[in-house]
């Protein structure tokens, strides 16, 4: 499982890296789902926070993606 980073520390990363590392979450969310499924899971409450770390790298992917078309807009 991924370690879980601030939403500061996402927003100080490239997006190059911010969307390796939503590939990361989303791959950790895909494994902790099969664990479940399988039983060998010893705290489902991982799933919830691994859901909400994706939400939360994702959100900050598209804020940058919205102040980057505004930027372009304005020029």
């Amino acid at each position: 499982m991924a370690k879980i980073i601030k939403a500061q520390d996402l927003r100080e990363m490239s997006t190059e890296k911010l969307a390796a590392h939503i590939a990361g979450l989303e791959k950790d969310l895909l494994s902790a789902k099969k664990a479940l499924a399988d039983g060998s899971l010893p705290n489902p409450r991982v799933i919830s926070k691994a859901r909400k770390d994706l939400a939360r790298a994702k959100t900050i992917l598209n804020e940058k993606a919205r102040e980057a078309k505004q930027k372009e807009g304005e020029k």
